[in-house]
């Protein structure tokens, strides 16, 4: 096996997908050729380092160093190591530029600035408010009145997200308007036998989900469905075409995360 084969068997062999012949024969030429040792090892640390990034964006303090040292090592180059070209070859190249982009400009973006405020705070604060009430309530004759007054509060944009919950023996109380960052945010109390519930509803994306949420994919509906806690209180958020609803209950949260799923429609 010649420097140029064994190049384009580095890539599976550090993933693990050659045969059985082809593994062995790359082995055989890498115990007599230092170039192609340089160009296995630091193919594997860079599958490393990019798995360590890309699975949280959460860079250590050591990891641009790392790669400071990776890049460095491939530019010291013997004559021998020059004559296969490898570093000059587009796959290289761009193994290498995909690799700067997540170990350093990725961290950067999300974690060399000011971390975004959650509204996490806001959304219990204004159930606790709304169950206390502590809000004006809209005067509304049934449950279709105060989805039509609530949607006049906002210029017709967006309504509040409506819920069947005679499951939970559950039925729309009463509702209002609040304010999140300049955002209006409809709300509405769903009373009855069981637990009290909150559900809030305005325009917004995916980011505003805490960052700490847990995320659930429904793969049935394709909408992500973040949870969270505080207090013994418990949320569920998920957004269909740029609406945002917030379901906030003491209920448990799988009975909560479900109730939000049998209502939420496809994406």
């Amino acid at each position: 096996m010649n420097c140029a084969e064994a190049q384009e068997l580095i890539t599976g062999f550090v993933d693990n997908e050659l045969s059985v012949e082809e593994r062995g024969g790359l082995e055989l030429h890498l115990r007599e050729c230092d170039a192609c040792r340089a160009a296995r090892a630091i193919e594997a640390d860079l599958r490393k380092l990019t798995r360590r990034a890309a699975g949280a964006l959460n860079a250590s303090p050591d990891l641009k160093q790392n790669l400071s040292t990776l890049l460095d090592h491939a530019s010291r180059r013997t004559p021998r190591q020059a004559s296969l070209h490898w570093w000059n070859s587009a796959r290289w190249q761009f193994a290498f530029v995909a690799a700067v982009l997540v170990l350093i400009v990725l961290p950067f973006l999300y974690f060399g600035r000011e971390p975004e405020k959650s509204l996490a705070p806001e959304f219990f604060e204004i159930h606790r408010k709304a169950l206390g009430g502590q809000m004006v309530f809209i005067e509304a004759k049934g449950s279709e009145d105060l989805v039509r007054r609530l949607e006049q509060a906002t210029d017709g944009r967006f309504r509040p997200m409506g819920y069947d919950l005679s499951m939970l023996k559950l039925q729309p109380a009463r509702g209002a308007v609040s304010e999140i960052g300049g955002r209006k945010v409809l709300v509405v109390v769903y009373r009855g036998e069981g637990q009290e519930l909150t559900c809030l509803t305005f325009l917004g994306t995916d980011q505003d989900a805490p960052r700490a949420a847990n995320l659930f994919f429904d793969p049935e509906k394709k909408i992500n469905f973040h949870t969270f806690s505080d207090q013994g209180l418990n949320a569920v958020l998920h957004n269909e075409n740029g609406v945002i609803c917030v379901l906030i209950s003491a209920l448990p949260m799988q009975e909560l995360l479900e109730a939000a799923r049998a209502k939420a429609r496809h994406a």
